[in-house]
């Protein structure tokens, strides 16, 4: 896989141009197990969650789909093959993620 010059790519247009030529025809479905997660934040800011994610391995990461506060979402603790440890910036955020 030949990885972009960093000087041709030019915003997001060019990197998602670069991404689908990587990925077009290379990724195997059969082995990216994700999981679409929804939950609320704790009613304290900054205060763990554990979140269930149900992957049946340890996730390598999170992508955040959407919150509906302006906050940040970030791992507090190592996963485990059962669940997320996740903190938040804001009090009682409505969160959707993809857990990888």
């Amino acid at each position: 896989m030949k990885l972009p010059n960093i000087f041709r790519v030019r915003g997001l247009p060019d990197a998602w141009k670069w991404i689908q030529e990587v990925v077009n025809g290379n990724l195997d479905l059969d082995n990216l197990r994700w999981r679409l997660l929804e939950y609320e934040t704790n009613a304290a800011p900054n205060a763990e969650d554990v979140v269930p994610h149900l992957l049946g391995k340890s996730p390598i990461g999170f992508i955040v789909l959407s919150i509906d506060k302006p906050g940040v979402v970030y791992q507090s603790g190592a996963p485990s093959v059962t669940e997320l440890k996740l903190k938040c910036s804001v009090a009682s955020a409505n969160v959707k993620l993809v857990v990888l």
